[in-house]
């Protein structure tokens, strides 16, 4: 393989690692989106009956367990265990009555199942994988591998665009269902959220490392966007809740971009857009510059974590669990 070959999948193995930590915070943003308007539906007086909720939590329960039966592993998957947290969780909040949180969260579980099959349809083997006949061994060997690495990148982006999509949905959703409700909050609170969330952003504009250029910050300027709206409308609760999140998308911003302050970047070296915890495939030397014969920094072990903040070619920066920095090389680090 070329040195050019090489890092042309170098950056396709990182980038593959950079898309999983996104994918990763996205479902955490999505769970809480989930629990939050659970929680505001249970506050109203539902529109649906219990024989609405539990018929479609039924349906939700079959499908799920026809998807298990498929083999392959499929209740190994994350998307499967969240799906059944999710099923959990609309059981729950039918024995307590709240109707319209069940129904609204076995609709997310149906929604995970139909994403879940269309990520096994995927993955059926292909026959283009076959090696193109009338090349070279090495080189059809290297195609091959960077197309299906790629194939994977592509998929994941698709994961991050319908993650990033159903969070929006999900929070439109809270903020109708706050809107629905009689506000126990007052103007006076809403209007000094608004407030404090207005200076947190703009904090952000002169942090270090550009994170104002993160997508965070501009799902934070919607948010605000938003919140502004509601107050207008004197939905009070919907506002807070949207300003809660900017303030978080903020404080988050902040603690991952800690450490960034400390990167003097070199020519060719690309920040990742969030950090990325990694740990050491086997034991290997960490360099002092992104080079095979710059000098030893330190030596990790077999599984340590590491942090990594950018790349250059075939070389990762990275940061250890004692504040050092240094260079690895691409193939010694995987996702923890």
């Amino acid at each position: 393989m070329t040195p050019e070959f090489e890092e042309k999948l170098a950056r396709v193995q990182l980038s593959l690692l950079e898309r999983g930590t996104q994918i990763q915070h996205l479902h955490k943003q999505l769970d809480e989106a989930i629990q939050e308007t659970v929680r505001s539906k249970a506050k109203l007086v539902s529109q649906e009956s219990r024989a609405e909720a539990a018929s479609s939590l039924a349906e939700a329960e079959v499908a799920l367990k026809t998807l298990k039966s498929l083999g392959k592993n499929v209740d190994k998957r994350p998307e499967y265990a969240r799906a059944a947290m999710m099923m959990k969780l609309s059981t729950d909040e039918l024995t307590k009555e709240n109707y319209g949180g069940s129904l609204f969260a076995t609709n997310q579980v149906k929604a995970q199942i139909r994403d879940l099959q269309d990520m096994l349809e995927s993955e059926q083997p292909d026959k283009s994988d076959a090696a193109p006949a009338g090349k070279p061994a090495a080189a059809s060997e290297f195609e091959v591998r960077l197309a299906k690495l790629q194939a994977m990148l592509d998929e994941k982006d698709t994961q991050v665009q319908n993650l990033s999509k159903k969070l929006a949905e999900t929070i439109q959703e809270t903020i109708r269902s706050k809107a629905r409700l009689r506000s126990q909050e007052n103007k006076a609170d809403a209007a000094s959220s608004l407030a404090e969330a207005e200076v947190a952003l703009k904090t952000l504009q002169d942090a270090p490392a550009g994170a104002e250029k993160r997508p965070e910050f501009a799902q934070a300027n919607a948010l605000m966007a938003m919140g502004t709206d509601e107050l207008q409308k004197e939905n009070y609760s919907g506002s807070l809740y949207l300003t809660n999140q900017v303030k978080a998308l903020v404080k988050d911003v902040q603690e991952k971009t800690q450490g960034r302050e400390q990167l003097s970047l070199t020519d060719g070296e690309t920040l990742f857009a969030l950090p990325l915890p990694l740990k050491s495939l086997a034991g290997g030397k960490v360099r002092e510059q992104p080079a095979a014969d710059a000098a030893v920094a330190w030596s990790v072990e077999r599984g340590a974590p590491l942090t990594a903040y950018s790349s250059k070619g075939l070389w990762v920066h990275v940061k250890g669990e004692d504040e050092r920095w240094g260079w690895i090389f691409y193939n010694l680090i995987a996702g923890p």
